[in-house]
């Protein structure tokens, strides 16, 4: 995981950085395949790149319990080539959602260039029972630490008495994955994800401003 984040995180402050122009989406995305371009089919192999590294990761976590040094070794490499491949795809930045929570993980992935993102709260995926579990303030030992970093969340009080709002902060011992991908290709990218059987994948928030004094999420 801590290759792969160096990777993506690397990729996000050249881009993020970069000065010119980025070129057209549609041509981005293309392929020339048999003589003939095929425009966004490179979204359909980013999805394919993202949910098999979201697996090897999982059997390098399996075979690490099962102290299996050389199968998690092996798994580990392919996580982490899957990472490269995924980043020279355009993400700018990808993380999975593991004891930080979202809100945790989400803002790592804001620190290194200082963004300001715009949560769409009540998007957040969830669990069958997980909101009424928070609700009933039945939460993990970890989630008080968590929640130290509602300092960085510009309208917190706002939300702080519904129990979505403590799902910004629960761990996750395999959780989801949020990715930063540009925002026209969004939509495209949805489809390809709910067609390869990831139904509950959604649009939770955008980037509202590249260079803000500190990163910062605000709640909507």
């Amino acid at each position: 995981t801590f290759i792969f984040s160096v990777f993506l995180t690397g990729y996000m402050n050249v881009r993020m950085s970069a000065q010119d122009a980025w070129p057209n989406v549609s041509e981005v995305f293309s392929l020339t395949i048999g003589g003939e371009s095929i425009p966004l089919i490179l979204i359909a192999i980013m999805t394919f790149i993202l949910i098999t590294s979201s697996g090897t990761m999982a059997m390098a976590v399996n075979f690490g319990y099962r102290r299996d040094r050389q199968k998690t070794f092996l798994l580990m490499l392919a996580t982490a080539a899957l990472g490269v491949s995924f980043v020279g795809m355009q993400a700018s930045a990808c993380t999975d959602i593991t004891g930080f929570g979202l809100a945790g993980h989400l803002l790592e992935m804001m620190k290194t260039n200082n963004v300001e993102v715009e949560l769409s709260i009540c998007d957040l995926p969830a669990l069958d029972g997980a909101l009424n579990t928070l609700g009933d303030k039945i939460f993990s030992s970890l989630h008080l630490d968590n929640k130290l970093v509602q300092e960085h969340i510009y309208n917190h009080e706002a939300f702080r008495d519904e129990p979505i709002f403590e799902l910004l902060f629960d761990p996750q011992t395999a959780g989801g994955l949020v990715a930063s991908v540009p925002e026209a290709s969004a939509e495209a990218c949805l489809a390809e994800l709910r067609a390869a059987g990831c139904p509950h994948a959604t649009v939770i928030g955008r980037v509202s401003n590249t260079a803000a004094a500190a990163p910062a999420l605000i709640l909507k």
